[in-house]
């Protein structure tokens, strides 16, 4: 059986947390390839890390370049980078953890 390809938008905050405690817990059916926050490029990098995470997305375009510096790999940023991650065509389930009326996309 392959694993379902996941991404999490919001993934610092608390929907991305308990998302991050179930792939965990059931890692022989998922796998995480994309994940987006906010500006917390320091915990997203540990997650990256964590989950060899493929796609990066920050909304904050500062954020974005210490996350590249850091992980040494491209980031996306912002709304393009958003849309970016919702429409790869390896992805088989998204997550919505965004706050307020961006989590609408």
């Amino acid at each position: 059986m392959s694993k379902q390809k996941v991404c999490v938008l919001g993934v610092t905050g608390s929907i991305g947390d308990s998302t991050l405690d179930v792939l965990r817990q059931h890692a022989h059916r998922f796998q995480l390839v994309a994940i987006a926050a906010g500006s917390s490029w320091q915990k997203v990098a540990k997650i990256a890390k964590e989950f060899e995470v493929e796609h990066l997305c920050m909304w904050n375009e500062e954020a974005a370049q210490k996350l590249s510096a850091e992980l040494d790999t491209k980031v996306s940023y912002g709304m393009d980078g958003l849309l970016e991650q919702t429409s790869l065509t390896e992805v088989d389930v998204v997550v919505n953890g965004l706050v307020g009326s961006i989590g609408c996309l």
